[in-house]
């Protein structure tokens, strides 16, 4: 028996769509509850992920800024003088000449900073074998100083003067017996090498440094003398024997007739420099006085032969 076809209705269309059953007030208001809750899960894990990747961010930006700024080339230190490597006459007046020409107190400490100190220290007379080294909290400067044993003036210029004729910029050393060189025919301290003057002061300076050393007087007699005369040197202004062709004198005015420069007295007519050596120092520590100050002569003839 054949089954009967239910009738379907027919809109304008086509067939009629069924009609979607509403919604009870409990089930919205259960599913609005349930979408609030899955935005709100949805909230806190989208703020987790933006937090752990900033994070993660600011680490790899803090690396990277690490490894292009060094904490090495960061830190910094005063330049250092040893105590060990500076002569015992070194003073503040040297260091802060070394301070200004290295161009400050404190500096990086890293190579380039070291090299470029050690460039800018190289231009001082005042240093030789110059080494700038860094440690791990300062620049440390080791050199050679050099020693002054005179000073001579150029115009309105002081030079300080070792025993090698290096000339550098004048300082006050308190604590070395520094001798004026005067009368010199110097022009230019860059021919100091070649005058000859200053060459024979700078050897008599060093004869009696030298004696000061073998004799041991306290003070030593370099400490009495002031000057060095040289303007007779050679005899070049007046020839005659009665001229002292070198001529020394001391702190307190006195005058010293040394003759002849070093090396150029035979023993006959002027006494050689032995001689003169000789008398000088009898003359200094007789009595125990140890000095040429005060005492009861205006001058002092070392020429005549004994």
């Amino acid at each position: 028996m054949a089954k009967k076809k239910k009738k379907t209705s027919l809109g304008l269309f086509g067939p009629k769509k069924k009609k979607k059953k509403k919604k009870t007030k409990a089930q919205a208001k259960a599913g609005k509850e349930a979408t609030v809750k899955r935005i709100r899960i949805f909230s806190v894990i989208f703020v987790v992920v933006f937090a752990a990747a900033a994070v993660c961010g600011g680490f790899f930006y803090l690396e990277k800024y690490a490894k292009r700024v060094s904490p090495v080339a960061l830190r910094t230190g005063q330049l250092v003088f040893p105590h060990d490597n500076v002569p015992e006459w070194f003073n503040e007046e040297l260091a802060g000449l070394m301070r200004d020409t290295a161009g400050g107190r404190e500096f990086e400490l890293n190579e380039k900073s070291a090299k470029t100190v050690g460039e800018k220290l190289s231009t001082l007379a005042w240093l030789d074998g110059l080494k700038v080294q860094t440690t791990k909290d300062s620049l440390r400067v080791t050199a050679k100083y050099r020693k002054p044993i005179a000073m001579i003036k150029l115009g309105d210029e002081k030079y300080c003067i070792d025993n090698n004729l290096v000339a550098m910029r004048y300082l006050k050393i308190l604590k070395l017996p520094i001798v004026e060189i005067t009368g010199s025919t110097l022009d230019n301290i860059v021919d100091i090498y070649v005058q000859e003057d200053i060459e024979a002061a700078v050897k008599l300076i060093r004869a009696l440094s030298l004696m000061d050393k073998e004799i041991k007087p306290k003070p030593p007699l370099l400490e009495d003398i002031a000057r060095i005369d040289v303007s007779n040197f050679d005899g070049r202004n007046d020839r005659s024997k009665s001229k002292s062709h070198i001529n020394l004198y001391i702190k307190d005015g006195k005058h010293i007739f040394w003759g002849n420069a070093l090396g150029k007295t035979t023993g006959k007519i002027e006494a050689t420099d032995e001689e003169k050596l000789s008398s000088l120092y009898d003359l200094y520590v007789r009595n125990g006085k140890n000095s040429l100050l005060d005492r009861d002569f205006t001058w002092i003839d070392l020429r005549n032969p004994r």
